[in-house]
């Protein structure tokens, strides 16, 4: 990141509560997985690294926050959300986020996992850390699962998600069960 852009983004950070939110969720994502044994490695946000993704689709992509080396390359979006209680307690995603990342899974063929914090005011609540693969959010979803049109959001209730990053296991696993 160059020292322009890194100047930009702390200064969203200081101005606008949601920034700071999620810039704080992804230090604490961080944190907690390499506290978990999990190789992290931070996906480059910065215009030529884009590029070189939005190149090869026509349609449009979002790349995720990190990509988790030991867990096959899944690619996570790290996402800090007001909880909304809507039938049940979960978070409002943009659908257009989901449609971005899917079609970034389609052309890296690696997995898309979204973990999502509790926000309170301009910080992630700690303990709060739920993760859900993208997969769960396409095609045959769960009823509970719920596009809400007026917002053009997923319902998603907390509990159709994976507590903490015992989530990440399933994508280090083969589909016997043992470790790759």
């Amino acid at each position: 990141m160059n020292i322009l852009t890194e100047l930009v983004e702390q200064i969203r950070g200081l101005l606008n509560p949601n920034f700071a939110a999620g810039r704080k969720a992804e230090q604490l994502f961080e944190e907690l997985a390499h506290q978990s044994g999990w190789i992290v490695e931070r996906i480059p946000q910065d215009r030529d690294s884009f590029d070189k993704y939005a190149q090869s689709s026509p349609r449009g992509i979002k790349r995720g926050d990190f990509i988790i080396r030991n867990a096959r390359n899944t690619e996570v979006e790290v996402k800090c959300y007001s909880r909304f209680d809507w039938n049940a307690p979960g978070y409002l995603l943009r659908y257009s986020h989901v449609k971005r990342h899917e079609e970034m899974q389609h052309l890296t063929e690696s997995s898309v996992v979204f973990a999502i914090f509790e926000r309170r005011g301009r910080h992630p609540v700690r303990g709060s850390l739920r993760m859900i693969p993208l997969s769960d959010l396409l095609g045959r979803r769960s009823p509970e699962i719920q596009y809400l049109p007026k917002q053009k959001c997923l319902h998603i209730p907390f509990e159709r998600m994976h507590r903490g990053l015992d989530l990440l296991t399933r994508f280090r696993l083969g589909a016997d069960g043992t470790r790759r």
